[in-house]
């Protein structure tokens, strides 16, 4: 029988947490026409942002064979906390309250270690927020799609993503979600967080009742993805049944 444990739940609300910060953050940067690309519309961009990603991917896996402290990351990690939280503030703050909330942040971060499982959930959902307003829905969904392709890939054939993961986790990098209750554990990506949100924000600028669907859709393969890991340990990629769920919901939505 199958039944969602503590780990899972947490998980599950870490995730619904980020998609519906995405949601109210992508809906402010639209009203205000914030886009890091000229043309939202133009699928060219999926291939750019696709092409980035993995050629981040990529150089991750070299500095990690090459460098073998935790300190680098550290750094990266505070950036992207002071930049999502900088974002946020600033939307509903000036410009020296928005640094001042963003530096508050970061210094909780290096205070407070275990913040980061939290703090990360708001980077998550603001790089969601970014992206889904940058991108309609087609180009978004190429890229959703082109991801979740390469999720396949990158864990069950080239396996390169579970060493990026392995070795992150050593250097304590916060690039997932980890989850721990005595003895059971459940890591959740960031990039399992952030496409989805991407997905649920571009849909926004359709209706809201089709970012709803979005979200909807991507909890019910994120439940999925626990009930197969009841059954089958390690790792999994996460996207193809995220980002499937998801499309799927939206297209009910839209022709249903």
């Amino acid at each position: 029988m199958f039944s969602l444990k503590l780990v899972p739940l947490m998980i599950l609300a870490s995730f619904i947490f980020v998609q519906f910060l995405a949601l109210v953050t992508g809906s402010a940067l639209i009203s205000q026409g914030v886009s890091v690309v000229e043309n939202s519309a133009d699928v060219g961009n999926s291939l750019f942002f696709f092409a980035y990603i993995v050629a981040a991917a990529v150089g991750i896996l070299l500095v990690l064979k090459f460098y073998k402290g935790k300190r680098l990351f550290l750094l990266f990690e505070i950036f992207l906390v002071f930049f999502a939280f900088d974002t946020l503030a600033s939307l509903v703050a000036d410009e020296w309250t928005a640094l001042f909330v963003a530096a508050l942040a970061v210094a909780a971060r290096l205070k407070y270690p275990p913040s980061k499982n939290i703090l990360i959930l708001f980077v998550s959902g603001t790089v969601g927020a970014i992206l889904g307003a940058s991108l309609d829905i087609l180009p978004a969904a190429v890229l959703a799609f082109l991801l979740a392709g390469y999720d396949v890939v990158a864990v069950f054939f080239t396996k390169h993503m579970v060493t990026l993961a392995k070795q992150l986790d050593k250097r304590e990098a916060a690039f997932s979600v980890d989850v721990k209750v005595k003895k059971e554990t459940m890591q959740l990506g960031t990039g399992d967080l952030v496409i989805p949100a991407m997905l649920a924000v571009s849909a926004l600028k359709m209706s809201y009742g089709a970012a709803i669907s979005v979200i909807i859709g991507a909890t019910t393969g994120l439940i999925v993805i626990f009930y197969i890991l009841q059954r089958r340990r390690g790792y999994l990629p996460a996207l193809p049944p995220l980002v499937g769920y998801a499309l799927a919901a939206l297209l009910a939505y839209s022709y249903l």
